[in-house]
């Protein structure tokens, strides 16, 4: 992120019942963030804040932990090959057609406020609002509400991507350009690979101030 501060981020994590260690990010640009152990509460499939407009949502796993530098929260969406979600364009139609049927519908009105919140406008080259999966929105949102109502300094939405003998590499392909392609808008830059154990942030948004996103991805391979 243009005009990011270069410092190392602390971030302890540690598995219940695993053995301790001690993992480097690469954060872009230039920050450096070691995860190591510390005290967490773990939940699985966690029901938790709501995002502006929407009801509360779910996420894979949810960590919320302290280190050295305070508490943090750890969002992670778990991905085989599936797609993350529908388009933004499908999800506004869809929306559209609730609004027609009950004008208090509030569908519209959640997709401008994800969109808003989280996009920097377009420039040239970079994809169109509508070309973005839903589900990366609600991700990052969902993560920043909660890390801000937790009264979390640092909040982390972590794509946990597991390639099997059962899994597309078409399909993992696919959803690489669209966090690419999310990503492109959220930073305001051009296009750049998301690269594995890789973190991109710190983002900050004035509607959750003193909370800080990061947005990263990991894989497992089991072929």
């Amino acid at each position: 992120m243009a005009g990011a501060p270069k410092r190392s981020l602390g971030l302890g994590l540690r598995a219940v019942g695993q053995p301790c260690r001690t993992r480097f990010w690469r954060c872009w640009p230039a920050i450096r963030v070691s995860t190591t152990c510390c005290h967490g509460t773990w939940n699985r499939k966690q029901n938790y804040a709501s995002i502006p407009f929407q009801e509360p949502r779910n996420t894979d796993l949810l960590v919320i932990a302290n280190d050295a530098l305070g508490p943090f929260l750890l969002a992670i969406e778990a991905k085989a090959d599936e797609t993350y979600g529908h388009t933004l364009a499908d999800v506004l139609a869809a929306a559209l057609e609730r609004r027609i049927q009950n004008p208090r519908s509030n569908g519209i009105a959640r997709i401008e406020g994800l969109a808003t919140l989280l996009l920097k406008p377009r420039s040239g080259g970079q994809p169109k609002a509508r070309d973005l999966r839903y589900q990366l929105f609600t991700a990052c949102a969902g993560a920043l509400a909660e890390a801000h109502r937790r009264q979390s300094a640092r909040a982390i939405m972590l794509v946990h991507e597991f390639i099997t003998s059962a899994t597309s590499d078409e399909k993992h392909a696919r959803n690489a350009s669209d966090l690419r392609m999310f990503l492109s808008r959220l930073t305001g830059h051009a296009d750049r690979p998301v690269q594995d154990v890789e973190l991109q942030g710190p983002f900050e948004f004035a509607r959750y101030a003193g909370v800080e996103l990061f947005v990263g991805k990991v894989t497992r391979n089991f072929r």
